[in-house]
């Protein structure tokens, strides 16, 4: 099969496309054909690191560094334990807390990993749901979810998880205010932002405005800038950003009435109802790009730079 690899850590990090061997499942796993896979921050970041996991040896085996979490495809085999999914079935997951390798031809994943895709979404855009959308889905409603008439800002809401959590506060009800690079506050009110702010000129913890819930990506700032933004009894969760901010916020930021919370990412939980979500109409999916297998590091530096308005989908079968 064939699959990209990543060799050295960049900048510029070095992919290459080669032949590995094609996964058999263990007992408790299903074999994807992959369609598609998008392109998230924690690819790239992935980049500093060695990849957990490698996904498509044993279980655990480091050989082959294939990045790609969310995968939307059809079922190739299953092991003898499964009993949701059958060959041909078409499927969809986050596979960051199992096997990764999106970006080749098939991967691995665990029952519990996967969901059906709903036959009225693509494949392009099944990949593009569920870490941006599950983000956004599960930062929005840590606190207990948003109520009609909230004020609620996004800081970094231009880009994968920001373009959903827009729509995903306005059903809700919500006054949105987007935050991002100046050239990205037209593609925000086009989504349903209410107000928009250019980062580059306008600090939003600086402008006397209080919200109800911010959501934030970035996570630059301390938590009293956070607090000082926020109504009387409002919450701030982050979802992405400096470590050290966020260490911060784990440890003090429960104290006091205004809450700032680091949310835990809980892979595909939610994932049905985010599809569905989709599936009404009530979230369009944006695609920015779509690159093919062999363009991966493209993909990716394009992602690392920022200049992403939605996002990035990789496509392994045409």
């Amino acid at each position: 099969m064939k699959a990209v690899i990543y060799e050295a850590k960049g900048p510029p990090p070095v992919f290459r496309m080669v032949d590995i061997p094609k996964p058999v499942p263990l007992k408790d796993e299903v074999i994807v054909k992959v369609h598609t896979s998008s392109v998230n921050s924690w690819d790239w970041e992935m980049l500093d690191k060695e990849p957990a996991k490698a996904y498509t040896g044993k279980r655990g085996d480091r050989q082959y560094k294939v990045l790609g979490a969310d995968v939307a495809g059809i079922v190739d085999s299953v092991g003898s334990e499964i009993t949701k999914f059958k060959p041909g079935d078409e499927v969809f997951g986050d596979l960051c807390s199992c096997a990764w390798g999106g970006f080749g031809e098939y991967t691995r994943a665990r029952e519990h990993d996967i969901r059906h895709k709903p036959k009225e979404l693509s494949f392009v855009e099944a990949a593009a749901i569920p870490q941006a959308g599950l983000l956004a889905y599960q930062g929005l409603n840590s606190f207990g979810g948003i109520k009609p008439g909230d004020k609620v800002l996004i800081n970094g809401a231009g880009g994968g998880v920001g373009s959903i959590a827009i729509q995903i506060a306005k059903n809700a009800g919500a006054e949105v205010t987007g935050v991002d690079r100046g050239d990205k506050l037209e593609f925000m009110k086009e989504l349903g932002a209410d107000h928009v702010i250019d980062y580059e000129k306008e600090d939003f913890t600086h402008n006397g405005q209080k919200y109800n819930l911010i959501l934030d990506m970035k996570c630059l700032r301390s938590i009293g800038q956070y607090r000082r933004s926020l109504a009387p009894g409002g919450s701030c969760a982050l979802i992405g950003g400096k470590i050290s901010k966020l260490f911060t916020a784990a440890f003090f930021g429960s104290l006091g009435r205004k809450k700032v919370k680091l949310v835990i990412y809980r892979a595909n939980k939610g994932l049905v109802d985010l599809a569905k979500m989709a599936v009404d109409g009530k979230i369009k999916i944006i695609i920015d790009k779509t690159y093919p297998l062999e363009k991966v590091s493209e993909a990716i530096e394009y992602i690392a730079e920022g200049n992403v308005k939605g996002k990035i989908v990789v496509t392994i079968v045409e």
